[in-house]
């Protein structure tokens, strides 16, 4: 017995909008759509689309929203680093070195 490998959502909605779906499959995404208007909004918009370029189309947004994801995460793990830790480390390097010298100045 043959296993069914997951389909990616681009593939799940161009069989969607296809009628390509098993009737689990469909059922899911109707499910899926009629908990969330966002999502329905968005495959309503997909239908009025050329339903030639809708492959192309799908592809095009999914690769834009990994792209800003990628971006945003980028920024987000940069470490921001203030000029007043340094200004502070700076200081207390200069006290502990002073500190150090009046310290053996009064031996």
């Amino acid at each position: 017995m043959k296993e069914n490998k997951p389909l990616k959502e681009e593939e799940k909605i161009l069989n969607y909008l296809n009628g390509d779906l098993s009737e689990d499959d469909l059922k899911k995404i109707e499910a899926e759509l009629d908990s969330d208007e966002f999502t329905k909004d968005a495959l309503e918009g997909l239908v009025q689309l050329n339903q030639n370029a809708l492959p192309n189309t799908l592809h095009q947004i999914n690769f834009d929203l990994k792209k800003q994801l990628r971006k945003r995460h980028k920024k987000s793990m940069k470490i921001i680093t203030p000029s007043w830790i340094y200004i502070t480390f700076t200081i207390l390097i200069i006290v502990a070195i002073a500190a150090y010298f009046i310290m053996k100045m009064l031996k």
